[in-house]
Order: structure tokens, then sequence, then C-alpha cells
């Protein structure tokens, strides 16, 4: 789909979350680095939980983690 989006010049917003444990066991890791360079309606959010090398955030996807990236467009369910 980010090929696509990126490909078409499309006007959607996108954010990906991507978590692994360290960079070795991030698939595609070039590639969506690349393709967030090719368009600035792709925001490429990494998260290493287990590299201790790792600059970037570490922590693990939950509603903070969540809220602190997305902002308030991120709520959670009130059910």
């Amino acid at each position: 789909m980010l090929h696509y989006i990126v490909e078409e010049q499309l006007p959607y917003r996108v954010t990906l979350i991507y978590s692994n444990r360290d960079r070795e066991s991030t698939a595609f890791l070039d590639e969506l680095h690349d393709l967030e360079q090719a368009n600035p309606n792709l925001r490429l959010v990494l998260t290493m939980t287990d590299d201790p090398s790792w600059e970037g955030e570490k922590r693990r996807i939950d509603a903070e983690f969540l809220h602190d990236q997305l902002g308030p467009t991120c709520r959670r369910s009130r059910t």
C-alpha cells in the first residue's frame, strides 16, 4: 500500500508505527526509510524494544505511546 501511495503521489497522510526488537530483525527497514524520504506525507515511527545502540524510541506500543506519537487524533475507546 505504501508503494502505491508513493508511486501514485496520493495526498494521503500516513503514519506507520513499526515495533521490533532490534534493527537486524526489522524487515524492510531500508525500503521504509526510502519511502518516507520519497513522500513528505508518509511518517515512519520506529521503536526498537531491545537494541542498546538504538537512539530512537524504545517503548512498546500502548495507548500512551500512540497518544505521544499521534497526539489528540488517537483516543481511547469509552466503552
